[in-house]
């Protein structure tokens, strides 16, 4: 069992997860999370958020993560998120797709 927990999670401090919504890059959800909130309007121009879902046994938790423009997603995706959490200084952050 708990090597099927560890497969799921992946490496330390990331989680796979399923991309939901591909915001329009003018658009900002209004549930982003709040280390994202500092983001400069030239940051803001140079990606998009997406909405990303995580499974954690029964139930699913959904994140807005910021994405640069450099990585292409589209709906269903699944990726590989790094600190899906804002717990100090870290942002979460998409590090590769899986698919």
């Amino acid at each position: 069992m708990v090597w099927l927990l560890a497969l799921r999670i992946g490496p330390t401090g990331t989680q796979t997860g399923y991309v939901q919504k591909i915001y329009p890059s003018t658009e900002t959800p209004t549930d982003h999370p709040e280390c994202l909130v500092s983001l400069t309007d030239d940051q803001r121009s140079s990606g998009r958020y997406v909405e990303v879902q995580f499974k954690h046994l029964r139930s699913k938790r959904y994140v807005n993560i910021f994405v640069g423009n450099e990585i292409e997603l589209k709906l269903s995706d699944q990726v590989l998120v790094g600190s899906p959490y804002c717990i100090g200084n870290h942002k979460p952050r998409i590090i590769a797709k899986q698919n």
